[in-house]
């Protein structure tokens, strides 16, 4: 009997990183594991599968599951398997793409992405995915490429500009990143990695100066508060805040600034840079005592830093004279 299963993706491994796509689990699959070769026909039908590609899916679910037991050895062993029982399969040839890329070994990572677009040309995800991996090794040319070969592929895929913003920050290329950032905005409005990413660079471009500093000095604001609203507060991580505390503080809030370096500082206690900059936000808002203690805290974590010294000087000026130093 012929057996069918769908030609969309199969089962995947979880997230090597957060930006990473899921690829769906074909019910279709899941039934073959359990009824074998000999399973019937449904309604979900559109293609006669072969024994070599129903083996490499089968080793492919498996594998998965291996992964999320956490045993990364059993999973490449059972992935390999997987591309040597249909070398034209490419869900198995990208599938272990990922793993190795998980597990350090780039190298053979990208060769398997090569593979695989070599099977399937036509497929976004594998383009984009290469080229995440490709701007990963500092190959910001190659990844450009892959990236308008999937946005070519499809337009309307968010990870694709999100590559692209990327790939022009890698370049040097702020105005054209922060485009590049808004178009994947426009697809997925709250993306929190997008978000917080977008705020970088727009704060960085306001700190070279010029005449629209501020605006982009706000703008970086709006996106940073934007970030802190849509994120759970358990979500929410010291990254977060330090950088909407140091925009806070650029703009000359320093009540906004002072709170942000506290919840940073409380998401990272034994972080030295830190603690350095809550201490900065706390003699700016006139609490040298308060400052004191945070920078001693630092700089016992970090004796030997510079940034360290120069803060305790104007602290010790600060307590010497009775007022704030802003």
């Amino acid at each position: 009997m012929s057996i069918f299963v769908p030609r969309s993706p199969v089962a995947v491994f979880r997230p090597a990183h957060k930006s990473r796509p899921r690829r769906r689990l074909s019910p279709a699959v899941i039934l073959l594991g359990v009824v074998g070769v000999s399973g019937c026909t449904t309604w979900w039908n559109k293609g006669p599968i072969d024994e070599p590609l129903l083996q490499s899916r089968q080793l492919t679910m498996q594998a998965t599951y291996a992964r999320d037991r956490g045993d990364s050895d059993k999973a490449e062993e059972l992935l390999t398997a997987a591309v040597n029982a249909c070398p034209e399969d490419a869900d198995a040839h990208f599938e272990l793409a990922e793993l190795l890329w998980q597990r350090q070994r780039a190298v053979e990572a990208l060769a398997m992405f090569d593979r695989a677009l070599q099977i399937s040309p036509k497929d976004h995800l594998l383009w984009i995915r290469r080229g995440e991996l490709q701007r990963e090794l500092g190959m910001h040319a190659a990844a450009r490429t892959s990236a308008d070969q999937g946005l070519n592929l499809a337009p309307d895929y968010a990870p694709g500009w999100l590559l692209r913003a990327r790939v022009a920050r890698g370049f040097g290329n702020s105005p054209e990143a922060i485009h590049y950032y808004q178009r994947a905005l426009g697809l997925t409005p709250d993306a929190p990695e997008t978000l917080f990413e977008l705020a970088q660079v727009q704060w960085n471009l306001a700190k070279r100066g010029g005449p629209d500093a501020k605006t982009r000095l706000q703008m970086a604001l709006a996106s940073t508060q934007r970030l802190l609203n849509i994120l759970p507060t358990e979500a929410t991580s010291a990254d977060h805040f330090a950088l909407h505390g140091a925009i806070c503080g650029d703009l000359g809030r320093f009540e906004a600034s002072l709170n942000s370096w506290l919840a940073a500082a409380e998401r990272a206690p034994q972080a030295p840079h830190i603690l350095f900059q809550l201490a900065e936000a706390q003699l700016r808002t006139g609490n040298p005592a308060d400052a004191l203690r945070t920078a001693t805290h630092a700089r016992n974590l970090d004796p030997g830093s510079p940034l360290g010294r120069d803060l305790m000087n104007r602290i010790r000026l600060a307590t010497l004279s009775g007022g704030e130093i802003r």
